[in-house]
């Protein structure tokens, strides 16, 4: 409920005499996100505001976030710029991504190239923050924001730390609660009451990723508690049974199968594993030289086989040269066996034709 003393957040209005708010985007749970512009730089910020007199657990969360983004620096994960106290309200100014939420580019699938392009940018970020001591905790599309800046390097961009965990910090803002998350996106284990930690975030992109694939979630037309009930008992239906023949490969399948496993002793352990898994899957899905190749999981480790190993390490730009000159290579070859062919027949000028398209090729 909105408190009468406070100044309520409206377009136009001056907040702690920097941010003049443009647009209110939303209000949940007494908390208000805005639009804003920084006049000192004249920059665009999202802006989050709680009340401080507001439910502790709430307003924990936020100063939560605000200390989990101070310590991240990395494209896919939204910059922090300023938190402070105004009129009543915690505020929160973090950097404004131009773009499309992921939610709303759900519904088909996805090319899986770019699906993995995407999810591999946003691996990274958690890799990032994993390192760091932090955990995400609400890894869905509703979170990720596809940027049109094509200055930040990044196809995708984690926003929303609000959930976050800090690692080794003494409080936990959900203890004696309902785990918070999103159903079909918390990992099973959080259901039963254990905290948010690395495994949990992988197991948030490993669906995201399925449902990039797919076009649809795993456990879509359920209703939220049979969704609960079924993550629990780890009834995600295999990626192979919902992928279109030919669009896949075994270390794709692999990655998002190691990604969404239910047991979190049996799931890769954080963003860095997951993104060397979609690395190689990167790499299986562009080198028609590696594509039957597979990761191995020995112990909490990642064993690639020599090949798909280098390739995984290759850039994109690379991979796509490979993919396209073996593309080239199999009209060739048929050319080169109609060419032999005709001369055993002695059909010299059709044999000369072919050559001369066989040189075009090349």
């Amino acid at each position: 409920m909105k408190s009468p003393s406070l100044v309520q957040p409206t377009e136009g209005l001056l907040v702690a005499d920097r941010y003049e708010i443009s647009r209110v985007l939303a209000r949940r749970q007494g908390a208000v996100v805005v639009r804003a512009k920084q006049r000192s730089l004249q920059r665009e910020v999202a802006l989050k505001l709680v009340p401080k007199a507001h439910d502790a657990v709430i307003a924990a969360r936020f100063s939560r976030e605000a200390e989990a983004l101070g310590r991240l620096n990395h494209p896919a994960c939204v910059d922090v710029f300023d938190h402070g106290t105004w009129e009543g309200w915690l505020y929160l100014a973090v950097a404004w991504v131009e773009g499309t939420v992921l939610s709303d580019r759900m519904g088909e699938p996805w090319d899986p190239v770019d699906a993995v392009a995407v999810v591999l940018d946003l691996a990274r970020g958690l890799e990032h923050a994993h390192a760091r001591g932090v955990v995400h905790r609400d890894v869905q599309p509703a979170r990720i924001v596809l940027p049109v800046d094509g200055d930040l390097k990044v196809r995708a961009s984690l926003v929303d730390f609000g959930l976050a965990r800090i690692e080794r910090s003494d409080f936990d803002t959900t203890a004696g609660r309902a785990p918070m998350g999103t159903p079909g996106y918390i990992a099973p284990e959080r259901l039963e009451g254990a905290k948010g930690d690395p495994a949990g975030d992988v197991y948030g992109l490993g669906i995201v990723l399925y449902e990039m694939l797919c076009g649809e979630h795993p456990l879509a037309g359920l209703r939220s508690v049979d969704v609960l009930a079924a993550q629990s008992q780890g009834a995600i239906p295999p990626l192979s049974e919902r992928m279109p023949p030919g669009k896949s490969t075994p270390a794709l399948l692999w990655a998002v199968d190691l990604a969404t496993r239910a047991d979190p002793a049996e799931r890769l352990q954080d963003g860095s594993a997951l993104t060397k898994a979609l690395l190689a899957a990167r790499a299986s899905l562009l080198d028609p030289a590696v594509q039957g190749l597979c990761p191995e999981l020995v112990g909490e480790a990642i064993v690639l086989p020599p090949a798909l190993e280098a390739a995984s390490r290759e850039d994109t730009a690379t991979l796509l040269v490979r993919r396209d000159a073996a593309r080239r290579r199999l009209p060739l070859g048929w050319v080169a066996l109609g060419v032999l062919l005709l001369l055993s027949a002695g059909l010299f000028a059709s044999a000369l034709l072919l050559v001369m398209v066989l040189w075009a090729l090349l």
